[in-house]
């Protein structure tokens, strides 16, 4: 008899965030007014796509790089600790069998 696996539920600490999705968000409709300049022409979707990705990836940056430093500071220890966090959590297929 064999055994299936089932797949875990979905559970929110493993899925985007809102802020991730927003970011995707941004991105689509970056990319979609770089299609619009280049005339609607096809085949340059993932140009677009990355451009996009580029500019957002830029102006973030900028955005951070104004903070006073101990703001940067304390964003930079928020990041580390949400991405430890995430690390210590075991998920079901990474558990020894």
């Amino acid at each position: 008899m064999s055994r299936r696996r089932e797949a875990a539920p979905h559970s929110p600490a493993s899925g985007p965030t809102s802020s991730s999705v927003e970011r995707q968000q941004q991105i689509a409709q970056r990319a979609y007014e770089l299609y619009l300049v280049r005339d609607c022409r096809h085949g340059r979707d993932l140009d677009d796509w990355l451009d996009a990705e580029r500019e957002i990836a830029t102006a973030s940056l900028s955005r951070e790089r104004a903070l006073p430093t101990h703001l940067r500071r304390s964003l930079i220890q928020d990041e580390i600790r949400h991405n430890h966090s995430l690390g210590s959590k075991k998920s079901p297929e990474n558990a020894p069998i």
